[in-house]
């Protein structure tokens, strides 16, 4: 191999080893500082204080309210946390920077002041439940529900024909006196026969 090959892959291996050992240190943050660095305004950087250490999220802002993806329980899903004062970002090292703290999930400002927030896990969990909520789609349910209004409609056609029947036969009955007393043999004397 060329010695310029060589030489340059020398540095690029000292490169990639010395980006590890800085991501290995941060302990999560360089890939996402690097990821909001490189999207230029379009993501901020959310610190989520908790008691014992910090960690950072890529977060974004859409319709007032800060959005990021967080995984809790083994589920991962969006956050959104209301966004009462723009107070609460600032600027570091070139990337705009929000504090969540997280037992309360309120928005702190740089002055430690906190704003108030609500339970993200709860709003999912209400969500997941509205999504998955039954609902009348499968074919063999509207089917049955079709099956079912039409036998109520032919109960509903047989009652109306059964009561209309009764009443004629309350007529026909009301009537065969007077059809007897008509048939009733008419005596003819014999000589009037020829």
């Amino acid at each position: 191999m060329h010695p310029v090959i060589i030489q340059a892959l020398l540095h690029g291996v000292t490169m990639l080893l010395s980006i590890f050992v800085v991501s290995m240190t941060q302990v999560g943050l360089f890939w996402k500082f690097l990821k909001v660095r490189l999207s230029f305004g379009k993501y901020v950087l959310v610190k989520i204080r908790t008691v014992h250490r910090d960690y950072f999220r890529v977060g974004w802002v859409e319709q007032n309210a800060l959005c990021y993806n967080d995984k809790k329980d083994k589920r991962k899903y969006t956050n959104h946390v209301a966004i009462n004062s723009k107070d609460v970002f600032y600027k570091a090292g070139g990337i705009t920077w929000v504090d969540l703290d997280e037992e309360t999930n309120a928005l702190v400002k740089p002055d430690f002041t906190g704003i108030t927030g609500f339970d993200p896990v709860k709003i999912d969990d209400l969500i997941t439940r509205a999504l998955y909520a039954p609902k009348i789609g499968d074919t063999k349910e509207i089917i049955m529900l079709v099956l079912l209004i039409l036998v109520a409609l032919i109960l509903g056609a047989v009652v109306i024909m059964m009561y209309q029947q009764s009443r004629d036969i309350q007529l026909i009955k009301s009537a065969i006196p007077t059809i007897l007393n008509a048939l009733k043999p008419v005596v003819v004397p014999a000589a009037a026969i020829p």
